[in-house]
């Protein structure tokens, strides 16, 4: 016979909402900071003067925005399933590994970017 499993606590519940919008508002400032990374040119030397290297990586910085509310959504959909179902919650590191790695690699183009643009 199957057993109905307990019902899930709803403190872990609220926690992994809040993780989710905590997930969302790094998408958000992520959006935000590449497009004033890619506007930073016109700020500095008209409108007419986007620099092509802050435009590129002003893109690449909002490019990660939607992929990080796409792992924030994958890991709460997969806990709160979890969580639900009576089982512990994942422990992947896969995803937010990856974010990391992505914006320490846009993080050194911006700062060679910056030396070399003088």
């Amino acid at each position: 016979m199957h057993e109905t499993p307990p019902p899930p606590d709803h403190r872990f519940l609220a926690a992994t909402e809040r993780t989710l919008l905590a997930w969302l508002r790094t998408s958000l400032g992520l959006l935000g900071l590449g497009f004033a990374i890619a506007r930073a040119g016109a700020l500095l030397h008209g409108p007419e003067a986007i620099a092509a290297g802050s435009r590129r990586l002003g893109v690449l910085i909002t490019a990660l925005a939607p992929v990080t509310l796409l792992i924030g959504a994958h890991r709460y959909r997969r806990a709160h399933q979890a969580l639900v179902e009576g089982r512990p919650p994942p422990t992947e590191t896969g995803g937010p590994i990856a974010l990391v790695l992505a914006l320490a690699a846009v993080s050194v183009g911006m700062v060679a970017h910056l030396l070399l643009s003088g």
